[in-house]
């Protein structure tokens, strides 16, 4: 049986390696426009590796759990090509390291920043009125 602060160790460590992860691989999508297989695929294994260390088949568990959440909620999206695959690999990986609960947080933060970020370029290239068209907001 572990200790709350074995627990606690491995949790920041996870979620760390994760955030740099994440960071890594938003790097190399914003200088390359896409994110790599040789990040993403890895970094699943990695992550699973990790889990699975930690905390044994609870861990291996949750972290096909994660990538399995990640990747079934996203592929919708990739179909109708409004997510590359990168991105959606790349959710993935992160479900590994992370595990459904803790992916689920980071896909609704995901989603409210983009969702600010698509508002302000709305306003700042000056198409509120025509994208609000668009949604279907008429008067």
């Amino acid at each position: 049986m572990h200790s709350t602060a074995w627990d606690l160790s491995w949790t920041l460590l996870l979620a760390s390696l994760a955030l740099l992860l994440a960071t890594w691989a938003g790097w190399l999508d914003w200088r390359l426009r896409r994110i790599p297989n040789w990040l993403t695929v890895p970094a699943l294994g990695a992550g699973l590796a990790a889990n699975t260390v930690a905390w044994g088949w609870p861990g291996t568990k949750a972290a096909l759990e994660g990538a399995g959440l990640g990747l079934a909620l996203l592929l919708p999206f990739v179909l109708l090509r409004g997510l590359g695959a990168g991105d959606w690999k790349l959710m993935g990986a992160l479900g590994a390291w992370l595990g459904p609960s803790r992916l689920i947080v980071v896909l609704l933060g995901t989603v409210f920043i983009a969702g600010a970020m698509a508002t302000v370029q709305m306003i700042r290239h000056g198409r509120v009125k025509e994208t609000l068209y668009h949604v279907g907001v008429r008067w």
